[in-house]
C-alpha cells in the first residue's frame, strides 16, 4: 500500500526506558491505593466471585495461578507489601510472588509463582476504582493488566495478563485475611 497519511499508517515508537518511566509515574501516583497486609483477592464482577489460587496448592517456582472457590486455604492468601512505589503480592503458602511467566510483556502471558521479587514481572500497580475495587497493572509494559481468562467463573480458570480494558475479568477486590472485625457497641436484647 502507498502512504496516505491515515492513522493506521502512523506509529509511535517508545524506548523501553520511556515505558518504564511512564509505569514508574503510574506506580508513584497509586502507591497508597492498597495497604500492606494479608488478603484474599477475588474477581468482584464475575459470578461466584472466584479467588486467586495456586493450582493444586503447589509451592514451586512456575506453579500456575488460577481461580478457585474460596476455601480460606493458605494458597488463596496473598501478602501485599511495597517495594519502592510498586506492590509485591506473595503467596502465603508458597512464599513466592505473583509473577508474569518469563517476564513476558505481551498480552496473554501466563501468571505464575516466582521467587525473584526484584524483576518487573513480580511488580504490580494497584489502581483503586471509585467502588473500592482495583485494576492491577503489570510493571512490565503499559496497559497490561492482571486478567482472568475470558472472564470465566469456573474454578481452575487461568490467570494471565491482558491488554487493559477495564472489563469484569480485570476487576478485583480484596478481603483482609483473617477478616478484620470491629467491636460491636450495641447488643441485641432477645428478650424484648
Amino acid at each position: 500500500w502507498g502512504y496516505h497519511g491515515n492513522s493506521n499508517q502512523k506509529w509511535l515508537i517508545k524506548s523501553q526506558e520511556d515505558i518504564y518511566a511512564e509505569l514508574d509515574q503510574l506506580a508513584a501516583k497509586n502507591v497508597n491505593a492498597i495497604a500492606d497486609g494479608s488478603y484474599t483477592i477475588y474477581a468482584s464482577s464475575i459470578s461466584r466471585f472466584p479467588v486467586l489460587d495456586v493450582k493444586g496448592g503447589a509451592t514451586a517456582n512456575g506453579a500456575n495461578v488460577q481461580t478457585g472457590t474460596s476455601s480460606a486455604s493458605a494458597s488463596q492468601v496473598w501478602e501485599i507489601s511495597h517495594v519502592g512505589n510498586y506492590v509485591l503480592v506473595k503467596n502465603k503458602k508458597a512464599g513466592k510472588y505473583l509473577s508474569v511467566a518469563s517476564n513476558n510483556s505481551l498480552s496473554g502471558a501466563n501468571v505464575v509463582l516466582g521467587s525473584n521479587a526484584s524483576t518487573r514481572g513480580a511488580k504490580w500497580i494497584f489502581i483503586k476504582n471509585s467502588d473500592g475495587t482495583f485494576f492491577v497493572r503489570s510493571a512490565l509494559y503499559t496497559n497490561i493488566s492482571l486478567d482472568i481468562y475470558g472472564g470465566k467463573s469456573a474454578s481452575g480458570t487461568n490467570v494471565e495478563t491482558y491488554t487493559s480494558n477495564s472489563g469484569k475479568a480485570q476487576k478485583f477486590a480484596v478481603v483482609s485475611t483473617p477478616a478484620q472485625v470491629g467491636t460491636c457497641d450495641k447488643i441485641i436484647d432477645t428478650n424484648g
